[in-house]
């Protein structure tokens, strides 16, 4: 059994960031991309040495351009209706001009949180053996 919890402490936060990174690009509007996408470190909480504090929650930051204000705002509703996150929040969100057109630069804040199961996706996989 403690091998078992040892694999499970190890494997726990293994697929956060292909779940992060799967949820934000389905939620990109047309007409807009990424610049960035980082974790946000979070201060570890300092408890006496009989508890194990539980792991910090996974906060990020997506910085992006668009060319239409409408975009960024289906962005932001498309995050925050996620299963996988909340606490999503709008950054400062600012014109900027790249190659003679004004687009809008803006920045979103959100943590992780694992979906219900009912948004669980699994698939099998396949091996193929020659």
């Amino acid at each position: 059994m403690a091998e078992l919890t040892a694999i499970r402490e190890i494997d726990g936060d293994r697929y956060i960031w292909p779940h992060v990174m799967e949820e934000v690009t389905r939620a990109l509007p047309d007409y807009s991309w990424l610049v960035s996408l980082q974790h946000l470190p979070q201060p570890q909480m300092i408890l006496d040495d009989s508890i194990q504090p539980p792991p910090p929650p996974v906060r990020f930051e997506v910085a992006g351009r668009t060319s239409e204000i409408e975009a960024y705002t289906r962005f932001l509703r498309r995050l925050a209706a996620s299963p996988w996150f909340t606490n999503v929040v709008e950054g400062p969100a600012t014109t900027v001009v790249e190659e003679e057109k004004a687009m809008r630069a803006f920045s979103i804040t959100a943590t992780f949180q694992e979906a219900d199961s009912a948004f669980i996706r699994t698939v099998p996989v396949i091996e193929s053996v020659r």
